[in-house]
Formats: C-alpha cells, structure tokens, sequence
C-alpha cells in the first residue's frame, strides 16, 4: 500500500472539522425523529450528516445491526481529529423498538453511558469480523479521506484480508479510489480559483459568460454560482470570533489611540465628509492631504503625521484636479508621498488592496461615495447600502491607513447633525466620525425674514461629530491664494473664554507636574485649582484626547482613574540602554519571548491600562531583555501607516545612564520599596533576575488590599534594604 501515499492529498466530503464545545454530549443514530426523545440529554446528530463538522466533547454512536462500518469509523475518526472522545454502543433491535416509553429512553439511556465502548476497543472488536468487498470498498474510501499515512496503509492491508481479495486485486481498487478522489479535488480547486478570478472581474458582460461557462463545464446551476461567489467575497472579510474574560480583555497589550490629525482623524479609522454641492469639500480633502503628505503646513490648526496619501478622484476631472492640487502647494518633488486614481468602482475593491499593499498610504482620500458606487443596485436609502462602507472601511484599516470619505447632505433644511448625511442612518453609523461644511446663512437684503447664501463668502461652519472625541465647531476660512483652510477658533466662543480654557488647562498642566509621576484624581485637581467638576472633566478629556496628559487607574482605589502629565521627548529621565550587541548573538525566537515576558511581568498593575503611547514606549526601551533590530523596524513599519521608517539609533538613548553604588540584594532581604510615588511600602524579594549597581529587575512579594501581590522593580534606589535571612547563601547576579 505504500504506493497509495502520494495520494493522501484526497478529499472526502467528512474532512470538515469545527472546534464548537456543545453544551451536551452528542449521540449519532440512523434516524434522528426516533431518536427525538434523548432530545433533552443529548445533542442529535444523524451518521449521514457528518460531513457538517464535528465538535469536540463526549460522543455517542448507536449502532444496530443496520448500522454500517463505514459511518461508524467516519465519525469516530473525526471525533479522533477534533480531539473528543467517541464511545460506540451496540444494539440488537431497532432503535424505535427500545424507545417505547419514557421509563425504556431512560434505562437506554443509562445503558450507553455505563456500557457504551471506547471507539479504539470496538475497533479491535469490528476488525475480527469478515466484509464483503462493497463494505470493505466503503470504509477504504473513508480511511484515504480522513486517516492520516502510516494509519492509511495499515487499516487498507486489514480490510483486503477481511474483503478476502488478493493483493493484486485489492490494490488495483484502492488506487482507482484515490485516483477518483484526487480527480475530485482536482476539480473542486480548478472551480475554485475560477470563482476567485470570476469575482475579480469588473465587467459585467464579460462576467456573464464566464458564469454560463462555468454552470455548463461543472453542471452547476447559476444560482449556485451566485451564492458561492457571494460566500467568496464575505470569507475574506469575516473575521474569527473571540470571546475574553475581563481579566483577559484587561491584559491585552492593545496600542494608544494615535491620531492623524489630532482630535479629528484617529489612524486607522475612517471619517464621512458631508457638505451641500459646491460648498469645498474637495479642497478640505486636498488641505488635509497637503498637511499630511508634505508637513510644511497645518490643518485647521493641527499639526498632521507626515505620511503617503492615496487621492481617489472620481467626481472631477484630472485636469480640474491637477489645478486644484497645484494651487495648494503640490509638486514634483511631493511625488514620493502622494499617488492620485481618476477612476474606481466598488467592485474592484481587489484593486484598491493592491495599491493600498503596493502603496502603503497614511489617508485615503475617496470622493465621492456615489460616484465609486454607480451601477450598485442598492439605494442610498436602504440599510444595506452601509456594506460599501463597510467593505472599504476595513480595507483601509487593514493597512493602518485612515480615510476621509466624501458624501452629499439632503435636502431636509431643517436637518441637524448627522441627519444631514443623505441616505439611510446607517451610512453616518458606519464611519468613526463626521465632517460637516455648512454656508453661514446671511439676511436677504430684499427680505429681512429671510435667510440666503452668499456664493461669494468664503467663511464656513466646520462641524466635527466622532465618537471617542468631544465634538467641535469650528468657524473657517479659505485662503483662495493657496486654497488653504484657516480655522478663526470655535463658533459661539468668545476670545476671553477661549483664553480662560486656555489657562485652566496650563494650570491643570502646571498642578499635575508638581505631582509627576504619582498624578491626582479629577476630584483633588478640582480642589486645588477652585475649579468646578464638570469643566475639570471637560478640559481632562481634551488634554487626552491631545496626548498631554495620560490616565491610569488609582493606586487607592482601582475603580477611580488618576491623570498624570505624559513624558516630554525632551527629557531626558533614567532609563535602561538597548543592548544591541546581544541582539546579533541571541535568536530571534528567545528574544521575542523574553520580551513579551519582561513587559508583561513588569508593567502586571498599571501598563494595561495606560493611555499614552510615549509612556508605553518608555516600558518597551526600559526592558531589560535585548530587542532585535529587525523586530523594532517591523513594529515601525505597522505603526507607521505607510510613512518612513525610523532607524535604530533614534530609539537608542543619547547618552549612557551613570551606574549609581547601590548595595546587591538576594532572594528572601526583607526591603521597603516604592513604586515611583516615594510611599515606602515593606516587602520581600521573592526573585532576583538581573543585578547591574543601578539596574535591577527583581521581583518583590508584598501585602496590599488583603491579598499577596507580586511587583517587579527595575530601580535599585527605590528599594532598601531593611534585613536579610541569616544563613542563606548568596546567588551569583
């Protein structure tokens, strides 16, 4: 049979395997309606329908006399590969026969699980028995499908003794039987790769006839057609369902909020830029994407992350935005960083991939959402119109990139914040945030009653509505020299309230550096500053939400957060260097581990809940497990959105820390130790890992909120020595 091992590439319809945990233990018979009445005990299951998935947990076979071998391996090998456990229990009568009444399913009940056999015993039970050839045939088909090879050689050579074929004869039918399942498969992946290509075609003539061909080569009808290729273009996008604990969704090492364009466009997410026709939104788009693709300008005030910019232009010409672009400031030399499509279409969003991978954009400017989805048989108005947006969404987002797509308002005059955006809710629902122009309405001259706009004016109502940021309005002007936006400050907000917000957040500022690094509640800022709660909550959020400020829960009570002022680029605090030397000499898999460990195990309180991405970086660069330089300029490379990569030597520290005398400590030194808030708490060191004078990393065991916690501490000057056990021996550091 060792000739058959070249085709163990063979399918076999029962090979589909689902990892589900089933509530109850499943009991496979040969009809599940006389099977109904272990309904409440059981999960149904018929041996025909195995090919659907097998679960994990406990399964039970019921086999009469008309139960064949072959379903009964079918679904006890599967139950093998899903890693359950199977037990098979004979029966001389039918089922139906045992199955009277309530008393006869609960004695049978109790039969199978007390005498129902392990799968491997009744195996070496079935094996005695003799086959006709057809039965031997019928299990050999299963064992090519789902046995793995040096299993399929000795459970083939069984059958053929117990068929009582010759050698000869029996290997001649057993490779017919791979040779019809290999063919099989054969076609299943040549129909396979067709539809793959058949979905890619953006031509709906040529797709016609690509689809007649293919029901009439593979006797499929075109319906059939139709829902594997809607099957094909959903399983790129359905994405694996995970379930956490809180403990778990706690610890997961998720990264900071980064934006764009700060307070306006987070990486990663995708805005709706809506306005009446005519009002600029393309040259807010192009404003935006100026200030991105080259840095030498702002937006509306905000200073962009420089990256690559995608500019999708369905809605005008090249030529009216080649002028439009050059006017705000681009030029050749901008080439690298920004690429330009005059045309694209909702169903050829494998090209937009493409580029996206080819490409690797920051923003993605796409104008305009009606015009990429012309042809589309769904209205703006229908719910279902949200899956464009949806689709492109998570394109853009899969390359970190961030998008702004532009949309139309209604008609409705007396519509207000996101019932502005034309079409159905679930368009305004689909995207992070909205950007709204608005005319400011002037007197009618001819009518005092009245309101008109004025085509002349150049002052526009900006509105931002998202849905982690506090929302704005913001008056502003274009600059037609250069087409560039200016923004006059927030609509409603006089110049003496804008300053006092200015100074209540330099004062908030100036208070928690006093306090750098322990930091303050809101309620004891409050108290100091004289400053009411609710206007403390408001510029709290707007200092994080600007990254001058980061959050972390209390020391003192975990369910209360604590603000604290975000490391400065300019400062220069002790930290622990990389150790790049290690890095040529050590293995990438050690190194990783040994990193994930070190942050893990040494940020296990606060580090999870941590809000700001410098503070985080600070974590990562004080490890004291080397990094491999490869590993930082792929993490890079993710972050970044498409923009440059930085080098090593501008994560390594400028200059070397000073090694400051500090006494060695050993396992079991009673200390007193503090965790940067000089509150000196008493504690043991349970673990001592790394010992260089000023940097450590040990594990110290300690007492708090009535449980035993454990902290590691990589700063020898916040810990003391307070006793040492007598006797023991010290440890080489």
């Amino acid at each position: 049979m060792q000739q058959l091992n070249s085709n163990n590439t063979t399918s076999f319809p029962l090979k589909s395997v689902a990892n589900i945990e089933p509530l109850l233990p499943t009991l496979w018979v040969t009809n599940i309606i006389t099977a109904r009445s272990f309904k409440p005990l059981f999960t149904i299951r018929c041996l025909s329908s195995s090919n659907q998935g097998i679960s994990k947990g406990n399964h039970y076979i019921i086999a009469d006399k008309a139960t064949s071998e072959a379903d009964i391996k079918a679904v006890g090998w599967m139950v093998q590969q899903a890693r359950g456990d199977c037990f098979v229990h004979r029966i001389n009568l039918p089922l139906d026969c045992l199955v009277s009444d309530a008393t006869a399913v609960r004695e049978l009940t109790q039969e199978i699980f007390e005498f129902a056999l392990p799968f491997a015993d009744w195996i070496e039970i079935a094996d005695e028995r003799k086959l006709k050839k057809r039965e031997a045939l019928a299990i050999a088909k299963v064992a090519l499908a789902l046995l793995p090879e040096n299993e399929q050689d000795i459970e083939l050579d069984q059958l053929g003794e117990r068929c009582g074929a010759s050698d000869w004869e029996w290997r001649k039918k057993c490779e017919k039987l791979a040779s019809q399942a290999q063919s099989q498969q054969t076609n299943q992946d040549k129909l396979r790769l067709e539809l793959q290509a058949l979905a890619k075609e953006a031509d709906p003539i040529a797709k016609a006839f690509i689809k007649q061909k293919l029901a009439e080569s593979y006797r499929i009808r075109l319906s059939e057609i139709d829902n594997l290729l809607k099957h094909i273009s959903e399983q790129g996008r359905i994405q694996e369902v995970k379930c956490y604990s809180l403990d778990e969704l706690l610890d997961l090492n998720l990264p900071g909020v980064d934006y764009v364009i700060p307070g306006m466009l987070p990486q990663g997410e995708t805005i709706l830029l809506v306005a009446d026709p005519k009002s600029g939104k393309s040259l807010v788009a192009y404003d935006a994407a100026f200030a991105v693709a080259t840095g030498e300008d702002t937006f509306l005030g905000e200073k962009c992350k420089q990256g690559k910019v995608l500019i999708i232009q369905c809605d005008e010409s090249p030529t009216t935005a080649r002028g439009r672009l050059l006017k705000r400031g681009f030029r050749r030399e901008d080439a690298s960083n920004v690429e330009f499509m005059d045309s694209f279409n909702i169903t050829q969003l494998h090209l937009l991939e493409a580029k996206l991978e080819a490409f690797r954009p920051t923003l993605v400017i796409i104008d305009s959402l009606k015009r990429i989805t012309v042809g589309s048989q769904l209205s703006e108005n229908s719910a279902e119109f949200a899956d464009n947006i949806y689709r492109l969404k998570e394109i853009i987002s899969r390359y970190n990139a961030s998008g702004i797509l532009i949309h139309h308002t209604n008609k409705n005059i007396d519509a207000v914040g996101v019932g502005r955006v034309r079409g159905n809710s679930s368009i305004a629902g689909a995207t992070w945030g909205i950007w709204s122009l608005e005319h400011i309405p002037e007197p009618d001259p001819n009518n005092p009653k009245r309101f008109r706009v004025n085509p002349k004016s150049l002052t526009r109502i900006f509105n931002i509505l998202a849905r982690d940021t506090e929302g704005q309005t913001l008056k502003i002007e274009l600059d037609p020299e250069i087409n560039h936006w200016v923004s006059l400050g927030q609509d409603g907000i006089t110049p003496e309230q804008k300053q006092s917000e200015k100074s209540q957040q330099e004062r908030i500022v100036e208070l928690l550096q006093s306090y750098s690094p322990k930091g303050l509640e809101a309620s004891e800022i409050s108290q100091h500053l004289g400053i009411a709660k609710k206007s403390i909550y408001t510029q709290l959020n707007r200092l994080v939400e600007k990254r001058i400020i980061g959050t972390r829960p209390s020391a003192t009570d975990r369910r209360r957060s604590v603000y604290y002022v975000t490391q400065s680029e300019n400062d220069n605090p002790p930290s622990l260097p990389l150790y790049v030397p290690d890095v040529i000499q050590s293995a990438e898999i050690n190194t990783r581990q040994c990193f994930q460990s070190s942050i893990t195990d040494s940020q296990q309180i606060d580090n999870r809940y941590i809000t700001d991405p410098r503070l985080s970086e600070s974590v990562i660069e004080n490890s004291l497990c080397p990094v491999s330089i490869s590993e930082i300029d792929n993490n890079i490379q993710q972050t970044q959105g498409g923009g440059g990569v930085k080098t090593i030597s501008e994560l390594l520290p400028e200059t070397p820390v000073h090694s400051v005398t500090q006494p060695e400590f050993m396992e079991g030194d009673k200390i007193t130790f503090h965790e940067g808030d000089n509150k000196w708490k008493p504690g043991t060191i349970a673990k001592v890992v790394y010992m260089d004078a000023y940097f450590v990393s040990a594990e110290i065991s300690y007492f708090a909120f009535k449980k035993n916690r454990v902290f590691t501490l990589y700063r020898a000057d916040w810990m003391r020595l307070a006793g040492r056990v007598n006797g023991q021996s010290r440890k080489n550091q």
